[in-house]
């Protein structure tokens, strides 16, 4: 017997599902999920041990401290844009927003000497969090406005 919630992600998914403009709904713009404050906590502790190993010592020795910087940088990166799904059809290109101001700070922080014992790593995940959180808020506002606008679903 299937259930009623898998029978509707089929119709979805198979395009019966539309709205009153005849739009597909699998179509739509908004994910409906909120940022991982588990995934983003995970990142933000990633950080928390590069920043601890920059005031350590390691981090501030010159090639050394470069390579750490990359490495952990590149780590938090690849997290967030392999699990996080938040932000991925979302109006704006928020991958490429993520992308900038993680080259941004990890720029900052590898070149620039004495900045690393400032935590600006745990600086990024928590702009990075503040901004997928921005984004999900006014998706959710164009949603809600969208959805009415266009009126309910109907099937076809």
């Amino acid at each position: 017997m299937v259930s009623r919630y898998s029978q509707a992600r089929k119709d979805v998914r198979s395009g019966r599902v539309r709205d009153g403009r005849g739009r597909i709904a699998a179509n739509a713009k908004f994910t409906g999920e909120k940022p991982s404050a588990f995934l983003y906590l995970g990142a933000s502790m990633i950080a928390l041990l590069k920043d601890l190993l920059d005031f350590v010592g390691v981090g501030s020795l010159p090639a050394i401290g470069t390579v750490v910087t990359i490495c952990f940088t590149f780590l938090i990166w690849i997290l967030l844009a392999v699990f996080d799904r938040s932000s991925q059809n979302t109006r704006g290109n928020m991958q490429l927003t993520r992308g900038l101001v993680v080259i941004g700070f990890g720029i900052i922080e590898a070149l620039g000497f004495g900045l690393n014992f400032l935590p600006l790593e745990t600086t990024m995940v928590i702009v990075l969090y503040q901004l997928a959180r921005r984004a999900y808020r006014r998706a959710e506002e164009a949603h809600r406005k969208q959805s009415s606008v266009a009126g309910p679903y109907v099937y076809a």
